[in-house]
């Protein structure tokens, strides 16, 4: 062993994640038995790092400008012409498909007066700038520009876009801006031998973000350790292994590592005081983050009674085989085999600097944490999870001609038809299963199938002022529509003397919106560009599991979240 192998010697007295894996009832990869932590020094870190504009700048310059990260899913660009605009700091790259098997990225930038070409992902056969009318085709070669008899020193061939590197892993896209930097295989290094899941095979089920105020590393640490458990979640104590954790970190790897966290057991600090019944009965209480059909969390219906730890045994084998049970019910897969360690642990992966996969059995989460422009105070956090398809050999949702549902929550996969678009900091919906009984809580009328046209409106033969009405807030815009029983937003909008009712910022082009119902939520995704299909276009279902929020019949109180509608006409 070298010297930059040599470990520290002090750690936390119980037993380790290993010891922990010694135990579990299924054989475990090679994978998780995987254990180094290379000692490389514990000297201060200045802590300009996380607060100087001057070194954010610098980070911009020799980090973010010369590594490889992650931009985009290949699932939300599957069409020629899909493309997903990706920010960092103060760059701004277009990352489009370009061919059925080629991706590109270009530098999100007119030639010409500097303005952005796109401002938000979609589907176009050009980028053409807003301003001025300069074109540049998918391919990045620039048409004739316009009037160009007054630019002759202008000539297409010399005014392509710039261009970044583009690698694709699994069903994610990665740039590099760097034309010089090594391949992203090599960059990787063996990040693959040990992280063994196969992402490719699920779907992104739902993309939540928000800006935060604190520096990207800053929440970035936060979700690569345990040590923050004791103060921050105390009431986890009693079935998770905080201080055991195991932490990977290779010299010779320095791109990524790993965090091991053991569930189901108990921290050293309280294991001395804690019986395996509190660990059973704390575990459901307090870990229930998550609807069942999401596939993390176990759930107890009411009036259900905890499991019997039986004589010999031990909380983490009964709360594993609750999961594999749960998890065959939900998604109809065989977990007989899956190791308990796969079922309940957090295993959590940095491949530096942006993309943080969870391994193991369950919905995998992905993090992403980046720079908010250069404010060094600032910084965008994501939280992406991928679903597995309900049967194996499944087609994943958004795969499928036809749109295929997804089974997790309502703000299902991107399918060609409806691509939802989320943008940092907009929203944060509440959360519903899909199926039957969420469709009923989330507004349809009993007895309409998803994705079937309304039923003709029957019109209310009071006056208007006796008839029910329904307060309807539409956020963020701080706009309030008094809508009649049975009536939609769309209806009410233009009763009301709307311009443009179809709650879209009156931009014709229609992006996620969400109508939340009582306390759930459904998602209305969009139909893509309508530019030329006019508004017409949103009278119709959009497929054949949401609506647009316009168009949801109200019944009760509702909320309406989008980028805001025009001001009523003015008399």
């Amino acid at each position: 062993m070298d010297e930059t192998s040599e470990p520290a010697t002090a750690r936390c007295p119980g037993p380790s994640v290993q010891d922990y894996l010694d135990q579990d009832s299924r054989p475990v990869p090679p994978a998780l038995r995987y254990e180094r932590n290379d000692y490389l020094g514990s000297e201060d870190i200045d802590t300009a790092r996380f607060t100087s504009r001057e070194w954010a700048e610098r980070e911009m310059r020799q980090v973010w400008r010369r590594v490889w990260q992650f931009a985009c899913l290949e699932s939300e660009i599957p069409e020629v012409g899909d493309h997903e605009v990706y920010e960092i700091g103060d760059d701004s790259l277009i990352v489009v498909r370009t061919a059925p098997d080629e991706i590109r990225a270009y530098v999100n930038v007119c030639l010409h007066r500097g303005r952005k070409l796109r401002t938000g992902g979609g589907n176009v056969s050009e980028f053409r700038c807003s301003f001025h009318g300069f074109t540049w085709s998918l391919d990045g070669t620039m048409q004739t520009p316009p009037c160009a008899w007054d630019f002759p020193h202008v000539t297409p061939e010399k005014f392509a876009l710039p261009e970044a590197q583009v690698a694709t892993w699994r069903g994610f896209v990665f740039i590099n801006m760097d034309p010089y930097a090594e391949s992203f295989d090599s960059y990787r290094g063996t990040f693959d031998d040990y992280y063994i899941w196969p992402l490719e095979n699920r779907y992104k089920s739902l993309h939540i973000a928000k800006v935060l105020p604190c520096n990207w590393k800053i929440a970035q640490d936060a979700f690569i350790e345990s040590f923050h458990v004791i103060a921050t979640h105390p009431q986890m104590l009693t079935w998770l292994a905080d201080a055991n954790s195991q932490y990977d970190v290779m010299a010779d790897q320095p791109n990524w590592n790993r965090m091991i966290n053991i569930q189901g057991a108990p921290s050293p600090h309280v294991a001395d005081s804690v019986t395996e019944e509190d660990v059973l009965e704390t575990f459901y209480d307090s870990r229930s983050f998550y609807a069942a059909a999401q596939g993390r969390d176990l759930v107890m219906q009411e009036g259900d009674e905890l499991p019997a730890i039986p004589p010999g045994g031990t909380a983490r084998q009964v709360l594993a085989a609750r999961m594999r049970e749960q998890l065959a019910a939900t998604s109809q897969q065989d977990f007989s085999e899956t190791p308990d360690t796969e079922l309940l642990d957090a295993i959590n992966y940095l491949l530096f600097p942006n993309f943080n996969p969870w391994g193991g059995a369950k919905s995998n989460i992905i993090y992403r944490f980046r720079p908010n422009g250069l404010d060094p105070d600032s910084c965008t956090a994501e939280i992406i999870f991928m679903s597995s398809p309900k049967q194996p050999g499944e087609t994943r949702p958004g795969e499928d001609p036809l749109g295929a549902r997804g089974h997790a929550l309502r703000r299902h996969p991107r399918t060609r038809r409806a691509r939802a678009r989320l943008r940092p900091g907009l929203r944060e919906p509440a959360l519903r299963p899909a199926g039957p009984e969420g469709d009923a809580q989330a507004g349809h009328h009993a007895g309409e199938l998803p994705g079937e046209p309304h039923p003709p409106l029957q019109p209310d033969a009071r006056p208007v002022d006796e008839q029910v009405t329904h307060r309807v807030a539409v956020r963020p815009s701080g706009v309030e529509l008094e809508v009649l029983d049975g009536e939609d937003v769309f209806t009410a909008a233009r009763r009301l003397g709307y311009r443009w009712p179809t709650l879209c910022g009156g931009k014709g082009t229609c992006r996620t919106c969400f109508v939340q119902v009582d306390e759930g939520a459904e998602n209305c995704s969009p139909v893509g560009p309508l530019e030329r299909e006019g508004i017409e276009a949103l009278r119709r279902p959009v497929d054949g599991l949401t609506r647009l929020a316009c168009r949801l019949r109200v019944e009760g109180p509702v909320t309406v979240t989008k980028r805001g509608v025009r001001r009523p006409v003015q008399e």
